[in-house]
């Protein structure tokens, strides 16, 4: 898995833009984020391919025939939690690909004031869904996405066809989708 580029780490980092006081802020905030169990534990399930049946309970609404109930997805498939581990051990920042005005805001930003706290929040959000991106693009998991894409495409055919198990069900894009986050804008 370390061998593999961030599809991003092709493109500039406009990491560069900052002064060494305000990349180290970043660069800590982000590394105290990877150390967190919460992360790892959301990182290994993202590797893993589909996430756990308690994290599923957590993020929508209880679907009898999804896969992870279907296969009783109750724990992380084992050394997924490493490879999440080992992917926080070595992420490097520059990696991903952050908007150069989301960076430049964060810049010009006087350390210790208000704004700094809030453009830092900013910047540590978008490296978060950017890392959970790059390692869900990978879909080098137990569970591959086709296992739900074809899932998915079932569950949509059947309300198509006004099956009424599924006449008010609209399966979210991805395994990983938390119902708060389904309908922005």
């Amino acid at each position: 898995m370390a061998s593999r580029p961030s599809p991003t780490s092709e493109r500039p980092s406009y990491l560069d833009v900052l002064d060494n006081e305000h990349r180290k802020v970043l660069e800590r905030a982000v590394r105290d984020l990877l150390s967190t169990e919460v992360a790892e534990v959301i990182y290994a399930q993202i590797l893993d391919g589909l996430p756990t049946e308690k994290s599923l309970r957590d993020s929508s609404d209880y679907v009898k025939d999804h896969p992870v109930h279907s296969i009783q997805h109750t724990e992380i498939c084992p050394g997924y939690v490493e490879k999440a581990r080992e992917f926080s051990n070595q992420f490097d920042l520059s990696q991903l690909q952050i908007k150069f005005k989301t960076i430049k805001a964060f810049e010009d930003a006087l350390p210790g004031s208000e704004q700094f706290s809030l453009r830092l929040i900013e910047l540590v959000a978008v490296a978060c869904h950017g890392i959970g991106a790059h390692l869900f693009d990978l879909d080098d998991g137990a569970h591959k996405h086709k296992v739900y894409e074809e899932w998915r495409q079932t569950v949509l055919e059947e309300k198509e066809r006004r099956v009424e198990s599924q006449r008010y069900y609209d399966p979210p894009p991805i395994a990983f989708c938390h119902r708060v986050y389904r309908y922005p804008e």
